[in-house]
């Protein structure tokens, strides 16, 4: 087991970071980038070395940055994965996993390179004040910051193991990830959205449009209803809000 640190970066550090890189002239940022592509980072703290190299070997795995921007969510996933359980060996909870802090230091940090490489391009508004960096993607905001929410895109669909989860997020898409962790309603119930993801990995005929469509429903339902106290449990709720949504039931 690493011997690993969880060091925080605050979100004043993190605008001060973004804005240095802003300074740069077209000459220096080119420099970065190329740094960036070749994987060249100065670790700050040599814990998070492990951590580095094994979110470094998924980004690869599927293709790295060669892969067309539309196509990257096997990224997604390989890094979630890795990232999830080697950070769940070594301690790390929901409980550090809510802290931006934490995830900002690893974003800025640890994968500065992975995260412009995935998110390439600034927010419209970031773009339009001559910025460089995609600053939601990179610290910005709680539920975009890209790895961030991996590990919670993982820890939500669990199902045990990193190849059982892997088959349930194979098929699935970028917009998936959005549906999932920017709509927590009241808050995230782990038991149920890990059950709601091996339904709809289940379906042979599933999408965005479906996905949405039972997100919206569930979170119309738990306004009223605890899953856990119905007849059946959480999994029959699962399937009833299924099947609803197919059979025309609730609007898609």
């Amino acid at each position: 087991m690493s011997d690993i640190r969880f060091r925080a970066l605050s979100m004043t550090e993190a605008k001060r970071w973004a804005k240095d890189v802003d300074r740069f002239t077209d000459d220096e940022f080119s420099l970065q980038v190329e740094c960036w592509k070749k994987h060249e980072v100065d670790l700050p703290d040599s814990s998070y070395a492990e951590l580095r190299a094994i979110g470094l070997e998924a980004f690869e795995r599927p293709g790295g940055a060669s892969l067309p921007a539309r196509k990257m969510y096997p990224i997604d996933v390989e890094v979630g994965l890795d990232v999830y359980d080697y950070l769940s060996r070594n301690g790390f909870t929901a409980v550090e996993a809510s802290d931006d802090d934490i995830w900002r230091f690893i974003s800025i940090k640890v994968f500065p390179d992975l995260t412009y490489l995935r998110y390439p391009d600034p927010e419209k508004e970031t773009r339009e004040q001559g910025g460089r960096i995609n600053r939601k993607r990179f610290f910005s905001h709680t539920r975009r910051i890209w790895i961030k929410t991996l590990w919670w895109y993982v820890h939500l669909s669990w199902q045990g193991s990193v190849n059982a989860t892997r088959a349930v997020l194979a098929d699935n898409g970028a917009n998936i990830i959005s549906h999932f962790i920017e709509t927590p309603g009241k808050g995230y119930r782990v038991d149920l959205y890990r059950t709601l993801m091996r339904y709809y990995a289940d379906r042979e005929d599933k999408g965005d449009k479906l996905f949405r469509s039972v997100a919206k429903l569930n979170g119309a339902e738990c306004r009223n209803i605890e899953p856990a106290l119905l007849p059946g449990g959480v999994a029959e709720y699962c399937h009833v809000l299924f099947s609803k949504v197919e059979e025309g039931g609730a609007e898609q």
